[in-house]
């Protein structure tokens, strides 16, 4: 088979993956849903919605999103990184958000998809940077349900630069 038709494939199959991933996050999540009939019904596209609206208005709501002890992970591409917990971001979260309204720096999300895992689902998606220009294709949250059934943050990854590619 001529590599150009090979490549013609993969390509429609990425598109069609990608125009589709909410559709299979629904049947993923209704999957998941039927084996455990007690918990709430947060589904976890509408989740990383209201966390990406939070981030983006700068809301102190995204707090509450996190678990006590999630890992927060933070990396500064050719540096070093950060790691604390969610019990700490929620001490330092007003500050941050503070800090990056009056910087103008802006977080907008893309590309997002949903994989089931044990309890919870990875949520992948591309974080870019107005601020600094750049976008980060290794972002990714997990959340898991707690006791109340409530979808909590116990996982999060990012990569930022150390100076604006703008």
């Amino acid at each position: 088979m001529n590599i150009y038709i090979k490549i013609i494939i993969c390509l429609s199959l990425v598109i069609s993956i990608a125009v589709n991933s909410e559709e299979v996050a629904d049947n993923e999540y209704n999957n998941y849903r039927g084996f455990n009939p007690d918990i709430s019904d947060e589904h976890p596209v509408e989740f990383f919605r209201q966390y990406a609206i939070f981030i983006q208005m700068y809301d102190e709501k995204v707090i509450e999103l996190y678990s006590d002890s999630a890992q927060i992970l933070g990396y500064t591409k050719h540096a070093h990184g950060l790691e604390i917990t969610g019990k700490e971001w929620k001490k330092s979260a007003s500050a941050a958000l503070w800090m990056s309204r009056n910087t103008g720096d802006k977080i907008t999300f893309s590309n997002a998809s949903f994989i089931k895992i044990d309890n919870g689902f990875r949520i992948s998606a591309d974080r870019y940077s107005v601020k600094s220009c750049y976008t980060d294709s290794s972002f990714y949250l997990v959340v898991k349900f707690n006791k109340e059934g409530k979808l909590k943050i116990m996982k999060e990854y990012f990569e930022v630069i150390a100076e604006s590619k703008c």
